[in-house]
């Protein structure tokens, strides 16, 4: 079945239908039983809301314009926000946004903020709601465990899921999230900004918002990590001179980091042929160490049936450093 995204043609109303209704990343998280997961489907008044946003998307449009920004992640929120915000949410879902990047202080000291509080109508409980958005690369088990992990028979350890940069890791993301920004409400020092919200932290509901790609190593075979949601989306990640000496009989489109979220639309696909590509990673790799994503589009392939694979091409000496 068509992917909803894929029925719609404007890049940013593309990229909402991907974050509120692509696969989480988790199914499940151990040691926080407690954080429900957000795990929405699209029904139909929500395709009948992304039609007409996608006929006519200037709400949408002037809603990033206000909050303009190259960070992936806060693109991602603010696409989020733009539904929160919306009358669908509060007849979807019962809620009302009451705060957004709340910040929790004391002494002059940060301790977290609040991506999104909400408040319950008929009686549902309020909600504290962190959302991010991650694309991790999976790297191979120590030697000791390759045998498991080639069988099928073991998940791999969240700390085996890198960032591009390095500088994240899923372990670390996971536990920063469950044991800190979802506690927040806890801590004396959000008492006050709660209560003017009517907000009790006794009937609070804490819901992580995760969507992402995880990207398996191209060299290797590697087992999805614990927890995570058996309907993920998949990609592969190369190192550079791995992805030179294979067959690219495609057309590649190259990523910005912003366009790393739903498919490009047919009308505005822009791809290279494989030599060309060949020209451009070397050129790139010659003078910067960033990893690069790419869409696969089979060459001939009938551009919009479904969603083109996600490829990141990296240094041949990732991730010892970057």
């Amino acid at each position: 079945m068509l992917a909803i995204w894929n029925a719609l043609q404007q890049a940013p109303v593309r990229d909402l239908a991907w974050s509120l209704f692509s696969p989480p990343l988790m199914q499940y998280l151990p040691g926080g039983q407690s954080i429900a997961l957000d795990r929405r489907t699209a029904g139909e008044r929500d395709r009948q809301w992304l039609q007409c946003l996608d006929a006519d998307p200037q709400a949408l449009l002037q809603h990033l314009r206000d909050r303009p920004s190259r960070r992936l992640g806060i693109y991602f929120e603010n696409l989020v926000a733009f539904f929160f915000r919306s009358p669908l949410c509060r007849q979807r879902d019962g809620l009302v946004l009451r705060a957004q990047n709340l910040q929790v202080r004391r002494r002059g000291k940060t301790l977290g903020e609040f991506d999104f509080l909400f408040s319950g109508s008929g009686g549902a409980a309020a909600v504290h709601t962190e959302t991010a958005v991650k694309f991790y690369l999976g790297t191979p088990a120590p030697a000791g465990r390759a045998a498991a992990i080639a069988s099928g028979a073991a998940a791999s350890d969240w700390a085996q899921w890198l960032g591009p940069n390095c500088r994240d890791r899923l372990d670390i993301k996971l536990t920063h999230l469950l044991q800190r920004q979802l506690q927040l409400a806890r801590q004396a020092a959000a008492q006050p900004l709660l209560s003017p919200l009517h907000i009790d932290p006794a009937h609070l509901t804490r819901r992580l918002f995760l969507r992402g790609v995880l990207l398996y190593p191209g060299h290797c075979r590697m087992a999805p990590p614990a927890g995570a949601n058996c309907a993920h989306i998949r990609g592969s990640w190369h190192y550079l001179r791995d992805f030179l000496a294979r067959s690219a009989d495609a057309d590649w489109e190259l990523l910005p980091r912003l366009q790393w979220l739903a498919p490009t639309a047919p009308a505005s696909l822009q791809t290279h042929s494989g030599a060309a590509l060949r020209r451009l990673l070397n050129s790139h790799f010659a003078a910067h160490r960033q990893p690069l994503m790419l869409r696969a589009w089979e060459s001939g392939r009938a551009r919009g049936s479904g969603d083109a694979p996600l490829h990141m091409v990296v240094p041949d000496y990732w991730p010892r450093t970057t």
